[in-house]
C-alpha cells in the first residue's frame, strides 16, 4: 500500500490513478470501513491517534455525525450498538449550562459542540438548548464564529479570532446563514487557501461542510466559490480526497466516480483510510489562533476521521447527492 501511495503523490491524474490498481467494489469499501471503526471502538468512544492532544469527544461526535448520514443497511448490529452507547456518553459529556470539550478536561468550545449537536440530530437525539445559545455567544459580529465566548466579546479581539473551519460547521449546526456569516465565509473561501497542506484541508472541508448545510441557506456567490474547488484533484491524502468526494457527489460533478474510484483504492487491507505523515511540514495555519484543534491543523493526518469520512463519502456518492438517513435536503441538490 506504501507504493499506492506513492503513485498518488506523484500522480496528479485522476484517470491514470483510477487505472493504476486492481478496483475494489465501492460497497465492500464501505463494509470495510465501518469493520474497522467497529473495531477501533473503545471504552463508549472513538479515539484517534493520529491527531494531536485529547480530542476524543470531538472525534467521537464527527464520527457520530458522519454514521448518521449512512443509510440503515449499512450499520452491523455491533456498530448500531456502539452508536447507541457513544450516544450516551456523548449527552452525558454536555457541559452544564454550554456546551462539549474536545475532551473531558477541557473548556467548551464551538467546534465540539457543533459537532455534537450535528451527531445528536443525525440521530434524532434531543439537543440542549444550552448548547444552541452557547454556539450563539460564540458568534463576532463579523459573521464568524470563534472557539470561546469570550473570545467573541473581547475587546481586543481581531480579525484572525474566527475560523472559518468553526463558522460553516457552526452555522449547519444552527440551521443557519444570514447574510453577515454568508460574507465572512466567501471572504474566507476567496483567500488563498491552498498554499500549505494545512490550508488544502481547510479549503476542502469548508466546501464540503457548505454543501451539507440545508438547501437555500448558502448564497449564491459563496455556491460558486465552492463549485471551483471541484476541479481540484488532489490525490495524496486520503482525508482530502475523502472531502473531494463529498464535494463532487453533491455538485453532481461527472468526474465523482474519477475521484470515489481514487479513494477507494488508498483503502488499506484491514479496511482503514491511511494516516498520511506530514511530518517536516510546518505552517501558522497548523495552530489555531483561538486555542481549538480543528480536523486540519493536525501534522499527522487522522486515520479515525479518515476513515468515517471515506466510507460516509463513498455511500454519499453510491446514493447520490441527497443520499442521507437526517432530515434536510442538502446543498448540493440544488446545483
Amino acid at each position: 500500500m506504501s507504493d499506492a501511495l506513492e503513485v498518488g503523490v506523484k500522480m496528479t491524474d485522476p484517470v491514470i490513478l483510477a487505472d493504476a490498481f486492481p478496483r475494489r467494489p465501492r460497497l465492500n469499501s464501505i463494509i470495510s470501513g465501518l469493520g474497522w471503526l467497529t473495531r477501533a471502538f473503545q471504552d463508549g468512544q472513538w479515539k484517534d491517534p493520529g491527531l494531536q492532544g485529547p480530542s476524543n469527544l470531538w472525534v467521537t461526535a464527527c464520527v457520530l455525525a458522519r454514521l448518521g448520514e449512512l443509510p440503515s443497511q449499512y450499520l452491523t448490529q455491533n456498530l448500531r450498538a456502539q452508536i447507541e452507547s457513544s450516544l450516551d456518553r456523548l449527552e452525558q459529556a454536555a457541559h452544564a449550562g454550554s456546551g462539549w470539550a474536545q475532551s473531558e478536561f477541557d473548556a467548551a468550545d464551538a467546534f465540539t459542540t457543533a459537532w455534537a449537536i450535528l451527531a445528536l440530530r443525525s440521530h434524532r437525539r434531543a439537543v440542549p438548548r444550552s448548547a444552541i445559545d452557547f454556539l450563539l455567544r460564540c458568534r463576532e459580529p463579523n459573521g464568524g464564529f470563534t472557539a470561546d465566548p469570550c473570545n467573541a466579546v473581547a475587546t481586543n479581539c481581531n480579525a484572525n479570532c474566527a475560523s472559518a473551519e468553526i463558522t460553516v460547521t457552526a452555522l449547519r449546526a444552527l440551521s443557519m446563514c444570514d447574510r453577515a456569516g454568508g460574507d465572512f465565509v466567501t471572504a474566507q473561501l476567496r483567500n488563498d487557501l491552498s498554499s500549505t497542506p494545512a490550508g488544502k484541508s481547510s479549503r476542502f472541508y469548508i466546501c464540503a461542510e457548505i454543501l451539507d448545510w440545508e438547501g437555500g441557506l448558502a448564497p449564491w456567490p459563496l455556491l460558486s466559490l465552492v463549485s471551483q474547488s471541484a476541479i481540484q484533484f488532489d490525490l495524496g491524502r486520503s482525508y482530502e480526497q475523502a472531502l473531494l468526494l463529498r464535494i463532487v457527489s453533491r455538485l453532481r460533478n461527472q468526474r465523482a466516480w474519477l475521484a470515489a474510484d481514487s479513494l477507494k483504492k488508498m483503502q488499506l487491507a484491514d479496511g482503514s483510510w491511511p494516516s498520511c505523515s506530514a511530518a517536516g511540514l510546518r505552517s501558522q495555519n497548523f495552530d489555531s489562533p483561538n486555542g481549538v484543534q480543528t480536523i486540519a491543523s493536525s501534522v499527522t493526518q487522522p486515520v479515525v476521521l479518515a476513515t468515517i469520512t471515506a466510507a460516509s463519502a463513498l455511500a454519499v456518492h453510491e446514493g447520490g447527492p441527497g443520499c442521507t438517513d437526517s432530515t434536510g435536503s442538502k446543498q448540493g441538490a440544488l446545483l
